[in-house]
């Protein structure tokens, strides 16, 4: 079994020549537009249970959102405008990442992909219901048979665990592309979203790491 774990959106950094284009606004930088907080540490104690090392994206979501493909109007942001700017951040820090993750599934088959994402606890005024989303393709005959082991096994946890909440798994990401590259069966692909009102000091609680380790060890074993 080939386990892959990436965290997309694991830092708010801005590398130094790309700095200018958010003067005055840097605080912008730190909010949920840039990153995801608390997902890169979760990744990291995840891969440790798991003896992986996250892929994890070097570069603020503002700069490019290395969870959506090339072409899509979400890649960018509006502080970037220019053609020739945006070729160059695709050429520096996109395609690398990119060509890291398929370094790693092409390592070996079957693969099980596993994203680390947070979000906001409420958007738009709305209060998202989900403490955990596992976000999958239930078209995809793997996913769907992972994602009721995993479910069933996180069933005693003290949060509210939701299926394809916040978001439908579906949509467009590092998993949806690799779903285009790979067969069901060969790859299969979740994504985690951990609700940001479990933070404490940056960090979510271990007893949710310890608890997805065990369910995806399970769910590995069905692939």
């Amino acid at each position: 079994m080939n386990i892959v774990i990436t965290c997309e959106h694991a830092s708010f950094a801005v590398p130094y020549e790309y700095v200018n284009l958010f003067q005055g606004e840097e605080e912008i930088l730190l909010t949920h537009k840039g990153w995801d907080e608390g997902a890169k540490h979760s990744a990291e104690a995840l891969g440790r249970l798991m003896d992986v090392t996250p892929i994890n994206g070097e570069v603020n979501r503002l700069l490019v959102d290395l969870n959506r493909s090339e072409g899509v109007s979400e890649l960018f942001s509006g502080y970037i405008k220019t053609a020739e700017t945006k070729q160059a951040i695709l050429n520096e820090y996109y395609k690398p990442f990119r060509n890291k993750v398929l370094i790693a599934v092409s390592a070996g088959v079957p693969v099980l992909h596993i994203s680390v994402h947070s979000f906001t606890p409420v958007l738009d005024g709305e209060v998202r219901e989900a403490d955990i989303g596992i976000l999958y393709d239930p078209d995809r005959e793997s996913e769907k048979t992972c994602a009721g082991i995993i479910m069933q096994s996180l069933k005693n946890l003290p949060y509210k665990v939701m299926e394809n909440s916040p978001y439908e798994g579906r949509t467009d990401g590092t998993a949806a592309w690799l779903r285009k590259l790979m067969p069901d069966g060969k790859y299969t692909g979740f994504e985690i979203e951990l609700n940001q009102k479990l933070l404490t000091d940056g960090r979510f609680p271990q007893e949710i790491t310890d608890a997805l380790y065990y369910a995806f060890k399970k769910a590995a074993e069905a692939i």
